[in-house]
């Protein structure tokens, strides 16, 4: 369930939110998952923070409104981090969007090499309890 941790308004005037306990659930054609995490708004920015779960290395996106639909990319750069294109809008009482993920595997022939494997996307929900409004 998203709970609503705190509502301010920052010394520069804008409004901020943050959501803890977000489910993203993610759909693509050979699996499905939900992981949490935590969902801030700042003004037209909104930051999706995902730690690192079972199965789900971290994310870490500052989405940026264009219009009704936000878009970013994961700014982790650890070793086990993957390369995440996102954008994402509302839809009544949920959001829906498109996430193009490319991992980095890391393996050691002679010395350690970075290998990318081919963007797969996945379409990404984010699921909201109580019809809590995310855009404040």
């Amino acid at each position: 369930m998203a709970t609503r941790s705190s509502t301010s308004k920052g010394g520069s005037g804008v409004s901020s939110a943050r959501y803890d306990d977000v489910e993203f659930d993610f759909l693509n054609t050979e699996s499905a998952a939900t992981y949490t995490g935590t969902v801030v708004v700042r003004g037209e920015a909104m930051v999706l923070d995902l730690p690192a779960q079972e199965g789900a290395a971290p994310i870490l996106i500052e989405g940026r409104a264009n219009g009704h639909i936000y878009g970013g990319v994961n700014t982790l750069r650890r070793e086990d981090s993957v390369r995440v294109n996102a954008k994402w809008t509302q839809l009544g009482d949920i959001f829906v969007g498109v996430w193009l993920k490319r991992a980095l595997s890391i393996y050691s022939v002679s010395g350690s090499q970075r290998k990318e494997s081919e963007y797969e996307p996945q379409l990404i929900h984010l699921v909201e309890s109580d019809k809590t409004d995310l855009n404040g």
